[in-house]
């Protein structure tokens, strides 16, 4: 049975993040032959994936458990975790093949620009980053850092890796080729302080780095850096938690996931900091997709939609 036949057409107008209420649940809509992401946002449902349009109008179960969601660059592809170990399928959710098969837990893996690699962070007490080909072959330690390397994400050109590491008894963002060699720290933690610095994303032109941080606050908030360090620029002030941002493909915009208000949700600004608003409830990383500015993608627990 097409998984997309149970699509159901209306905008989803969210009262909490776990009713939403559909402004014509009656009248449904098929999508078929989906062969790369247009207009559509996909993400983990209480761990199952789903697709959603930006706009909230339709809906399709992937028919898949998972998490850590996102797109291969050509949009044809989606990588995520299940059950500690990495998957990919097509955006359809079909043709879901198991790439790792250990007992290490892995999380967050990414695509490298080319497509033709998978980096993630695996380990079992501590955690390091990985490098394999997409179809999970030639699998590669990067880091070997005896308490916590996680998070990698690529450049844009892919000849670099960034990654939340604790060494020296300090958080900060780290920087390495895409071999694993010249590992050097971008960001320090404050003196005697808990800070995590985490969830490093470049900006499209591969001259800025955005991260969450717990810096000037108990609940983190999303910074800006330059590649090399310097410029760090608060974009967020919020009491309550701000974090996993993702630039859209032209950089001019920064979506993020937030607790404001007194619910989770997914939230878009510009790359300054201005213009903070709502997109949809739900919570998780945002991820856009690769080819359309307005699709999002992210993974979410407690957003239910019926």
């Amino acid at each position: 049975m097409d998984i997309f036949k149970s699509v159901i057409l209306g905008l989803a107008v969210y009262t909490s993040i776990h009713t939403p209420i559909f402004a014509d649940e009656q009248e449904l809509m098929k999508i078929s032959g989906l062969t790369n992401a247009k207009n559509c946002i996909v993400y983990s449902c209480l761990g199952w994936l789903r697709l959603i349009t930006i706009d909230g109008h339709y809906y399709a179960d992937l028919n898949c458990l998972g998490d850590d969601p996102v797109f291969s660059p050509d949009g044809t592809k989606i990588a995520f975790t299940r059950e500690g170990e990495i998957y990919i399928m097509n955006v359809d959710g079909s043709d879901q093949i198991k790439l790792t098969n250990d007992k290490s837990y892995k999380e967050r893996p990414v695509f490298s620009p080319d497509g033709s690699k998978i980096a993630f962070s695996s380990g079992t007490d501590n955690s390091d980053i990985y490098v394999m080909d997409t179809n999970g072959s030639k699998q590669k330690r990067l880091t070997n850092n005896l308490i916590y390397d996680a998070t990698p994400y690529y450049s844009p050109n892919g000849t670099k890796i960034i990654f939340r590491s604790v060494r020296e008894d300090n958080f900060g963002i780290f920087i390495m080729n895409a071999d694993g060699s010249d590992q050097n720290r971008l960001t320090h933690s404050k003196v005697e302080s808990c800070e995590e610095h985490s969830r490093p994303v470049f900006s499209p032109d591969g001259r800025k780095i955005v991260f969450e941080s717990s810096r000037y606050s108990n609940a983190s908030d999303i910074y800006i850096v330059n590649t090399d360090g310097l410029g760090l620029t608060r974009l967020t002030l919020n009491d309550d938690y701000d974090g996993n941002p993702a630039f859209s493909p032209d950089g001019r915009k920064i979506a993020f996931d937030s607790e404001r208000n007194g619910k989770r949700g997914i939230y878009l600004m510009n790359n300054d900091g201005s213009n903070q608003i709502l997109l949809t409830g739900g919570w998780g990383a945002p991820s856009f997709s690769p080819m359309y500015f307005n699709n999002i993608l992210y993974d979410t627990y407690g957003h239910t939609i019926k």
